[in-house]
């Protein structure tokens, strides 16, 4: 490293060529914020303006200008850095080893109060454009004139020295290499001219310069390669021709070297060396008179071809990524729309689009695609192609076009082309799937008739072979009885594919299959029918009917009894007896396993929890850690779940499907735990609705006992379950939906009809004080209120009943535990006080049956008699929240009902089929299927007679003016037949006197 007296460095090799060469290294303060710098890489939004040069200061407008001038000053050197035209400056020291440049700031700059702060230090290495400039001399052929104060001659001197003269220039333009140079200009300033009558200056490409640069070296090193210009000028004379610039054109010569990507570049100045009158001398950048302006110059236009491949290359619609010619992309789409991003590091000043190129199969032709809109770098540009050939094979690839515009004329640049894009046309599907099964095989006709045989059964699992109609098929998707069941998708063709389904109902089931080829088509679909037998029975079932003993008999007919431990009997349980158990060491168990917990099994039970302060198991089968699954409450989510655990280890995974909603203590309430090893899938049914599906794809063997009331958890029993457990059931299939309502309702087999519990019946014929007992024998007393009263009646089908004084908002309460999620029937017998009802101007809205929460009621059964009428009608309606005004459905009798006289009226909610239906007097009001009705909450409080919440202001109200007699509520659907029989009343015969 050398320094001289201004502080300008050069780093040399060790030829004492200078590698690299610095101005006076700088110190300046803040100013303001913006500066000019001595290249401005600026890029070009090409359509946007025209191209302009200046060698002051570079425009984003058009092309790029870069301006080279020397910086042999602390001024010029702060100019080329971007020093803010306000800010002050001052030379630093510089001291050199031979490793090390370090400069030292000036203290007093920094000490100095109108300093400005921050502080930029630098030393400004290859910031200079101009690093150097020589002289070559014949009459001194060995003697190197660098960076000399002298001017600089071209021709022939014979005025002084008798000399020839030449002059070299080099400049640092790294900034454009790589660049489209689309201008430059060199500019020396003229100090002397022989006349003022014009000769020819030639200006050279040459090779680079240094310090040892003489005359001699251009018969070994200094090369002049190319005479890039011409000018014929004559100024330094006289006033008739005064000193100048001389603009040179060395376009030329700064392309070769961008193109090239060499940081230099060097031009030389020659003249005629025959004939003195050419002889011209130019200043040099050291001249003491050698302002900036008179300094030399190279101003530089150009602009920045992209020099990368552009991204994302690959198909737009359809989307299709960019394949491999070995694995060419199918299309269905014959026009597909080609897309890819252009780059540019001009970003947003830059004016690209994607330029693409098409060609079938192995043709050397293209056909050319362009986009009409021009972006930034960086945005995706889409060309349509022409309609392609079916069957045909196609490959495209991409480039960035860069536009420009020159000189009033537009232009374009090109980058990289990018790699190929293969891919096919195939528009026409696969033909008609082919469907056959050793199991379920085809009905015979069109569709499906009693003289089909009736095969496996509902829930039987069996393979389905499937032709997919094409050797290029890639995809399946079949559903049975239009409900989607699978999809499988291949990497390579697929013609032939075996799936797996379950029939979900009895009868005529219809398997649906449609296959799709690479390209997307897809085919007809194929509808294949077959009769399935129904469903299999349970593989074991436990009713607790027995009433005593040690064991609970599988009703099934497989002979798998439980062994009952530490339980009680009931015979109050959903559907008759039940199995009472104490939470803490009441359990049954099977002495083996009942399931092959890695296939498809369902498992049901009836279950009362009262409590919930811990884990209580229904239902699971034990392996030797733990259970392979558990149907049970959780304390900690206050749920039901059904659990699969993943290992038969002490800290298995845990797969969960939970219930919507806590649990009600007390209350009676299904459970079903499914696992479809067909879907890869556990699901949570709560009283007939499915709560939660969650996939679960490793399944183990539990070969260890059936347990109800308990888990076994840590090669331990624990998770005891405290309440009642009836009919638990346990099938080796699914249990589909449509088989829920027969499941969940207790359809009896034998009659076809439902099988309801009675909680709660008060036929008020024994009452004790302001009680009515329960002729349930569950104990669910009725506690009468103010304002309701016993009363004997002369009627002989109702003798005693309960009489409600409205003014009084007579009413009564039961703490009946009824889980209004399940299914659940309201009966009883109304005879409203006509005299209050004859009172028109008011409306009357008499409650027979409520469940009241904090504003509302969760359900309600009342008659309705607006303001002005004579007449009313008859309502059940059930309440989404307890919330004034929020969402409700509500079923109203089909007629008017004349006021007076008993009426017998009966309200029900079928859970599984999530509908509410009212009857009158034994017949039902509505449609047959009822009135939709999903939710409804769950009150914490005491179901109410007579009474309810007032629906417009949640204030107690709606009372009931008349007489109640029979009322029962229960757990269930009530069969139509029963609720007949209910509504007919027996009269006892009249006395003979």
């Amino acid at each position: 490293m050398r320094t001289d007296d201004s502080g300008a460095a050069s780093f040399v090799d060790d030829s004492g060529y200078a590698v690299v060469s610095s101005g006076s290294a700088l110190m300046w303060d803040a100013g303001r914020a913006t500066g000019t710098a001595t290249a401005t890489d600026a890029g070009t939004a090409a359509a946007k303006a025209p191209a302009k040069t200046s060698a002051a200061s570079a425009k984003k407008a058009g092309p790029s200008t870069a301006s080279a001038s020397s910086a042999s000053s602390a001024e010029a050197v702060a100019e080329t850095l971007s020093a803010d035209a306000e800010s002050r400056t001052a030379v630093m020291d510089t001291a050199v080893t031979d490793d090390t440049l370090t400069v030292v700031p000036d203290q007093g700059f920094l000490a100095d109060e109108a300093t400005t702060y921050p502080v930029v230090l630098d030393p400004p290495a290859v910031k200079a454009t101009l690093t150097g400039w020589t002289a070559l001399w014949s009459n001194s052929p060995g003697t190197s004139f660098w960076k000399t104060k002298h001017a600089l001659g071209v021709g022939y001197d014979a005025f002084v020295d008798n000399k020839k003269s030449r002059s070299l220039f080099q400049f640092d333009t790294r900034r454009v290499a790589g660049k489209k140079i689309l201008n430059a200009t060199f500019t020396p300033y003229a100090i002397w001219s022989a006349n003022c009558v014009k000769q020819n200056v030639d200006l050279y490409r040459t090779s680079s310069i240094s310090s040892s640069t003489t005359w001699n070296s251009q018969s070994t090193s200094l090369k002049w390669y190319t005479k890039v210009d011409t000018v014929s000028a004559a100024k330094g004379h006289s006033s008739e021709c005064p000193d100048g610039d001389i603009e040179f054109d060395a376009t030329a010569a700064v392309a070769h070297t961008a193109k090239a990507k060499d940081t230099l570049t060097t031009l030389g100045l020659r003249a005629d060396e025959g004939d003195p009158i050419a002889w011209k001398q130019f200043m040099s950048p050291l001249d003491p008179e050698a302002t900036s302006a008179r300094k030399p110059r190279l101003s530089i236009t150009y602009v920045t071809p992209p020099d990368s491949k552009p991204s994302s290359v690959k198909m737009s619609d359809p989307k299709v990524s960019c394949s491999a010619s070995s694995a060419p992309a199918q299309i269905r789409d014959a026009t597909p729309r080609l897309t890819a991003t252009p780059t540019s590091s001009d970003a947003s000043n830059a004016s690209l689009r994607p330029h693409f190129e098409l060609y079938k199969g192995t043709a050397t032709t293209a056909t050319s695609l362009k986009p009409s809109t021009w972006t930034d770098s960086g945005t995706a540009g889409t060309s349509v192609t022409a309609t392609l050939e079916e069957n045909a094979a196609y490959r495209f690839r991409a480039r960035t076009e860069y536009k420009y515009t020159w000189q009033g004329a537009t232009h374009s640049l090109y980058g990289p082309w990018s790699g190929y894009c293969y891919f096919k046309v195939d528009s026409k599907g696969p033909l008609l799937p082919k469907v056959s099964s050793t199991v379920y095989k085809e009905c015979a006709g069109t569709s499906c008739d009693p003289a089909d045989p009736e095969q496996g059964s509902v829930g039987m699992t069996a393979g389905f072979k499937v032709e997919g109609g094409a050797g290029d098929v890639r995809r399946y998707d079949w559903w049975l009885n239009g409900a989607k069941l699978g999809s499988k998708t291949f990497t390579a063709n697929t013609p032939a594919y075996e799936i797996e389904a379950a029939p979900d109902k009895r009868l005529t089931n219809t398997l649906r299959v449609q296959t799709y080829d690479g390209a997307g088509n897809a085919s007809p679909h194929a509808d294949y029918q077959f009769r399935v037998a129904k469903g299999s029975d349970p593989v074991a079932s436990w009713k607790f009917d027995e009433g005593s003993g040690t064991t609970a008999a599988d009703s099934s007919g497989k002979n798998r009894p439980l062994t009952l431990a530490a339980t009680t009997w009931t015979d109050k349980a959903r559907l008759g007896g039940g199995l009472r158990t104490d939470g803490a060491t009441s359990s049954a168990s099977t002495a083996t396993s009942v399931l092959d917990t890695t296939n498809s099994f369902t498992v049901s039970a009836w279950a009362r929890l009262t409590s919930k302060d811990h884990v209580a198991t229904v239902a699971t089968q034990s392996g030797t850690s733990g259970g392979a699954f558990q149907l049970y409450y959780s304390e900690s989510f206050d749920r039901w779940i059904f659990n699969r655990y993943g290992t038969d280890v002490d800290s298995p995974t845990i797969v969960r499907a939970l219930s919507k909603k806590p649990p009600v203590a007390g209350a009676w309430t299904h459970l079903m735990g499914v696992y479809d090893h067909n879907r890869k899938q556990i699901r949570l049914y709560v009283n007939g609705q499915l709560q939660a599906a969650t996939e679960f794809t490793t399944p183990w063997a539990a070969k260890g006992t059936f347990e109800v009331g308990r888990m076994k958890s840590l090669g331990k029993y624990s998770s005891w379950f405290e309440g009642e457990i009836d009919q638990v059931q346990v099938w080796n299939r699914v249990v589909f939906d449509n088989e829920l309502e027969a499941i969940v309702n207790a359809e009896n087999p034998a009659t076809g009809h439902n099988e309801a519990a009675l909680l709660a019946s008060w036929a008020f014929n024994v009452p004790v004080g302001h009680t009515a007992l329960d002729g349930s024998g569950r104990g669910n007393v009725l506690r009468l209120d103010t304002g309701a009263s016993f009363a004997a009646t002369d009627d002989p089908a109702h003798g005693d009943v309960l009489e409600l004084d409205a003014a009084k908002l007579g009413r009564a309460t039961s703490a009946v535990e009824l889980d209004e999620s399940g299914s659940y029937s309201l009966a009883g017998w109304v005879n409203l006080d006509v005299s209050r009802l004859e009172n028109t101007t008011l409306p009357h809205s008499a409650t027979v049956f409520s469940h009241p929460g904090a504003e509302r009621n969760s359900f309600r059964l009342w008659y309705r008699q607006e303001a002005g009428q004579t007449v009313g009608d008859w309502n059940f309606g059930r309440y989404e929240t307890d919330v004034l005004n929020g969402p409700a459905a509500g079923v109203v009798s089909d007629e008017v009902n004349s006021p007076g006289g008993w009426v017998h009226v009966v309200a029900v909610f079928d859970s599984v089929n999530s509908s509410i239906k009212l009857y009158v007097s034994g017949q039902r009001q509505g449609d047959e299927d009822g009135v939709l009705s999903d939710d409804a909450y769950q009150p914490t409080g005491p179901l109410m007679v007579g009474g309810s919440r007032r629906h417009d202001t949640g204030e107690w109200g709606n009372p009931l003016a008349g007489q109640l007699d029979d009322l029962r509520v229960y757990a269930g659907v009530l069969s139509d037949a029963e609720i007949t029989q209910l509504a007919t009343v027996d009269e006892p015969p009249v006395p003979i006197e």
